[in-house]
C-alpha cells in the first residue's frame, strides 16, 4: 500500500476528527495534510 492509498483511506475519519479537536475545516485538512506529509518524508 502506498502513502497515496492510506491517505485516501483514511483521510475522511482522519478529517473529522482534526475538525472536533480544531473546529475548523479548513485548518483541519492542512493538519491532516501536513501530518501526512511529514510521515511520507
Amino acid at each position: 500500500m502506498s502513502v497515496t492509498d492510506l491517505y485516501r483511506r483514511e483521510r475522511p475519519g482522519l478529517l473529522r476528527l482534526a475538525v472536533l479537536l480544531v473546529g475548523d475545516a479548513a485548518l483541519a485538512e492542512d493538519l491532516v495534510q501536513e501530518t501526512y506529509l511529514r510521515a511520507w518524508r
